[in-house]
């Protein structure tokens, strides 16, 4: 992307990590509650229920934070991604089915305007613009204003000449 495009990129990257880090924190503060609707999903046998629910939230806040710090961006726009997908899927099979429970994205921002959110084709739309979001990131980030893209900087040889001395080279 030339131009102002970047800029775009930029706001992507910080917002869909924003989602993600706002989509965890329910579910980290209140792992049970994310149990019972990792549970209603009737999508995973019972083994794994406790699994996914124990390491999503987690794994949502990572990939959050490495996306507004501009961490390993297209790891973590890549990984975003995959999850948006399996996140599409569950709510897709449960629309079809006519299960319209509680989808579990953003109970933290649906609690603080006292409504809950329940699989629809807005919910299943939205993560479709998020997904988009992330394609983006993914395809067109240059890690502009990344601490990725500082440390290299700030680490570039040409900063410090003193490293490329024959003491520190191998």
């Amino acid at each position: 992307m030339q131009g102002k495009g970047h800029i775009i990129v930029f706001l992507f990257r910080v917002i869909l990590g924003s989602l993600f880090i706002l989509a965890s924190i329910d579910k980290i503060l209140r792992p049970d509650n994310f149990y019972y609707i990792v549970k209603s999903y009737e999508l995973l046998p019972e083994p794994l229920i406790a699994y996914i629910a124990g390491i999503l939230p987690w794994l949502e806040f990572l990939i959050g934070i490495t996306l507004v710090f501009g961490i390993a961006v297209k790891s973590s726009a890549l990984l975003a991604c995959f999850l948006l997908i399996f996140f599409l899927s569950g709510l897709s099979i449960n629309y079809y089915r006519g299960n319209l429970i509680n989808c579990g994205c953003y109970t933290v921002l649906f609690r603080m305007l006292e409504m809950e959110e329940t699989i629809s084709i807005p919910s299943i739309l939205r993560d479709l613009g998020i997904l988009l979001m992330g394609v983006i990131v993914f395809c067109f980030d240059r890690e502009y204003f990344s601490l990725s893209s500082f440390i290299s900087r700030l680490l570039d040889r040409k900063n410090f000449p003193e490293l490329t001395t024959a003491k520190y080279r191998k």
